[in-house]
């Protein structure tokens, strides 16, 4: 229901972030007790999926969704 209710207050133009929001919340809503996901990992993923950008992070543990991707630098 309250999604609903989101989405029928949406104005023209922002969809887009409305989508990213849920996208956050879906996160937290799946990994929250079975991995240990708080509001500010789930914040972080949720920002790097939906822009398409790798995540440069040492402690992978903490986004186990299978969305987010890590920037692997080249070494030569």
């Amino acid at each position: 229901m309250s999604v609903a209710e989101i989405y029928a207050g949406v104005r023209k133009g922002e969809e887009i972030q409305i989508s990213k929001l849920f996208i956050l919340m879906e996160y937290l809503k799946t990994y929250a007790k079975s991995h240990g996901v708080e509001l500010g990992d789930a914040l972080i993923a949720a920002c790097s999926t939906s822009e398409s950008l790798p995540l440069w992070m040492l402690n992978k543990k903490h986004y186990p969704m299978k969305e987010v991707r890590f920037y692997t630098p080249i070494v030569a």
